[in-house]
């Protein structure tokens, strides 16, 4: 199971100069590994989407076909995990060791990798070095 996070499917689902690359990938992941995200991915995804419109990057109308196709991976293809009381302690955990350098919403991806023993992929290097730092496994495609 590989824990993929937003900027893989912002990547994949929007126009992005990764994203048939990304598309492919993740579409390869889900044959074979399986797809997992968390709750806090949904939430992330959005506020992506919503920051692209507001950029000129996306128009309302491509925002609404990049979270309806996402609803359907969620529905269809996607594992969501809830996130949990113990993955938020754990992410403050992993934020106070101030050498790595998480930030916190990349430490609360980080605490759903560890926690759920799997592998991240992201194409955000920051949080792959942290990663990296913190011993998780990390892929970038």
């Amino acid at each position: 199971m590989v824990y993929v996070d937003t900027s893989i499917l912002v990547s994949a689902l929007t126009v992005e100069t990764r994203s048939l690359e990304m598309q492919q990938w993740l579409i390869a992941a889900s044959q074979t590994d399986g797809v997992l995200i968390s709750e806090w991915t949904i939430t992330e995804f959005s506020s992506a989407l919503s920051v692209k419109e507001r950029t000129g990057q996306l128009t309302w109308e491509g925002r609404g076909s990049a979270l309806q196709s996402f609803r359907a991976l969620i529905r269809d293809t996607f594992e969501v995990r809830t996130v949990t009381r113990q993955h938020f302690l754990f992410a403050a955990g992993l934020s106070d060791q101030s050498k790595i350098g998480f930030r916190a919403s990349d430490a609360l991806h980080a605490a759903v990798v560890i926690l759920e023993q799997v592998t991240l992929a992201t194409l955000d290097r920051r949080l792959a070095a942290a990663m990296n730092e913190g011993g998780a496994s990390c892929l970038v495609p």
